[in-house]
């Protein structure tokens, strides 16, 4: 692909037409399609660039920095859950709605109005529950620990509220003893508290979750190891105990390799230092089956040894888009890393402005761009997109 291409096919697309049943982009409320026809905005970019495709102004909720984003590849949409709960911006610690972009449209819709910190409490057997109705999860950090699962349709939330546990209503809340996971079921419409066949949930906290769609597997890992949740969907298992990593990293799945890439965050080396290496999981056969892990030092051009920074995959050139701050030089980069060659390019011409803690990029694969969300407690939600031509490989074709 040459620079400047567009989508594969060629040609003008003509922006997607939805129907909204009155919503606004920030209403509250369900999308309801009458087509999904690609946005030529996204299909018209420029190769190897930013451009900002959405920026909504000020909404009721902010992009808050501890949490996740998920791609729904079954209707093409973002989906993003968490909050940072540490006393900053609009949503006062307690955003626990979901939010979902449109790429079709360019808009945001939040699925359903948040808890009212009066409704935290504990259930009856002392589970953190919030809402006046059907209960749902309370504010919490997810940090990269989002997952769509095709299969189930369904974004399940591989992550607890601690320890450490930041969330203020904690020495509110009366008769809470233990922690739980969640999944919300966007058949119904409704969260639902994982039961985990009775047993705790995982310690899971600080760390990232993928879809292995070679085992049909949910994957998370964190400092306590790699937990699996496989086809029944009945039971966390500890596949192993090996951890490189203490928080704030992100881990991308191959289908391509079946592997699991794990970059950045503070490591389990000295004073928590930070990385640019690459760990490398290679699962077993079966869920809770234990893998081997691999460390990479990817040659290349440089790569800031960085923490918390927004990570995604594309699949179609089997390689990795991050987006690293590099604090010396008071910007982010863009970089690639290609793990057929283990290596690192940079591309040169698309630095950002530093991103701080950012879990929220995804690759799109019906528009075939990467989508980056930015913004904090200051500022709103804007979405960027970019196009990767990976010029280089024609370069080194013999």
């Amino acid at each position: 692909m040459g620079k400047g291409a567009g989508a594969p096919g060629g040609g003008p697309l003509r922006l997607a037409v939805a129907l909204f049943l009155g919503l606004t982009a920030t209403s509250f409320g369900k999308w309801v399609w009458a087509a999904q026809e690609l946005n030529p905005q996204l299909a018209a970019l420029p190769s190897n660039q930013w451009v900002k495709v959405s920026d909504p102004g000020p909404l009721h909720w902010v992009r808050e920095a501890h949490a996740g984003l998920v791609y729904d590849s079954n209707r093409g949409t973002l989906l993003t859950f968490g909050s940072d709960t540490h006393g900053h911006g609009v949503s006062r610690d307690l955003d626990n709605e979901i939010h979902e972009f449109s790429p079709f449209t360019g808009t945001w819709l939040t699925l359903y109005e948040r808890a009212p910190r009066r409704s935290y409490r504990a259930d009856g057997k002392g589970y953190p529950i919030s809402g006046f109705g059907d209960p749902m999860p309370w504010a919490m950090h997810t940090y990269d620990a989002l997952v769509f699962d095709p299969r189930w349709n369904a974004l399940w939330v591989a992550a607890t509220l601690g320890p450490p546990f930041h969330n203020p209503v904690l020495d509110e809340a009366v008769g809470v003893t233990r922690d739980s996971l969640w999944v919300y079921d966007l058949r119904k419409w409704k969260w639902v508290m994982f039961q985990n066949r009775g047993k705790s949930p995982p310690p899971l906290f600080g760390g990232a979750a993928v879809y292995d769609s070679r085992r049909d597997t949910l994957v998370a890992y964190d400092s306590s190891g790699v937990w699996e949740l496989g086809p029944a969907r009945d039971e966390w298992k500890h596949a192993t105990a090996e951890s490189h990593h203490v928080t704030h990293f992100n881990m991308e799945y191959s289908p391509r390799s079946g592997k699991l890439f794990v970059f950045g965050g503070q490591t389990d080396g000295p004073d928590g230092a930070l990385t640019n290496d690459v760990w490398v999981y290679s699962p077993g056969p079966t869920a809770g089956a234990e893998g081997k892990w691999e460390r990479r030092r990817p040659a290349g051009d440089p790569c800031p040894e960085a923490q918390h920074y927004p990570v995604a995959y594309q699949p179609e050139a089997d390689l990795f888009l991050l987006v690293p701050d590099h604090p010396k030089a008071g910007q982010s980069l863009t970089m690639v890393y290609e793990p057929s060659v283990d290596r690192y390019t940079r591309i040169v011409g698309a630095e950002m402005e530093p991103l701080g803690m950012n879990y929220m990029m995804v690759y799109d694969t019906r528009h075939r761009v990467f989508l980056l969300v930015k913004g904090d407690w200051r500022k709103p939600p804007v979405v960027w997109a970019f196009r990767l031509d990976v010029w280089w490989r024609a370069k080194d074709d013999p």
